[in-house]
């Protein structure tokens, strides 16, 4: 899971009960700030947009799975030459 350590030492899971919708979308936020890298967790809450943790933790995971899968194909970006682009 692609959490900072910081997030991973002081998230523990709580007992289940019932959130209300300001709580589930704090706790989410609070899950987006608490991911290793800035790309994913943009992905998160432009895209997945998730109701609650459950759901976001799922959302990275296959974010995650994404990114791994694309990074074996061995593409890697180049910079554009410029001098070469004709209009």
């Amino acid at each position: 899971m692609p959490l900072k350590r910081s997030f991973r030492c002081a998230y523990t899971p709580p007992p289940p009960a019932q959130r209300n919708p300001d709580q589930q979308r704090i706790l989410v936020r609070a899950y987006a700030r608490g991911l290793r890298f800035v790309n994913i967790d943009r992905r998160l809450m432009e895209e997945a947009n998730p109701g609650d943790l459950e759901a976001a933790i799922m959302a990275v995971a296959h974010f995650a799975e994404w990114n791994n899968a694309y990074s074996h194909l061995g593409r890697s970006e180049e910079p554009m030459e410029l001098l070469q682009l004709v209009i």
